[in-house]
């Protein structure tokens, strides 16, 4: 597996077929309301660190591209599967709606 240093990841632009062989863990984040784009930024850290499944961002909570954000995550935002939902509960509804859909 290729580790890159912080300076790489700010630059490296996620190769697709890499990001498809990344075993990921049945865990979904969901974020509802965090105002600080430095905490939304540290919150894509840590999903990319574990591996998380999705990052669903709610609410006011800013998205990506944010230059904040960008700079707070060290670009991992790139490598996370992450969506935006209105709601925790729309994002909470679509979490169910993927296992569903998985255990068939």
């Amino acid at each position: 597996m290729l580790k890159l240093n912080a300076k790489e990841l700010r630059t490296t632009e996620p190769d697709l077929e890499a990001y498809s062989e990344i075993p990921k863990h049945e865990i979904s984040i969901i974020v509802d309301n965090v105002l600080d784009t430095y905490n939304v930024g540290s919150i894509f850290r840590l999903a990319d660190a574990i591996a998380v499944k999705k990052v669903y961002l709610c609410g006011q909570t800013l998205t990506p591209p944010n230059s904040r954000i960008k700079k707070a995550s060290i670009n991992t935002w790139q490598w996370v599967n992450w969506e935006y939902k209105q709601t925790a509960l729309d994002a909470i509804e679509s979490i169910k709606t993927s296992n569903r859909t998985q255990k068939l």
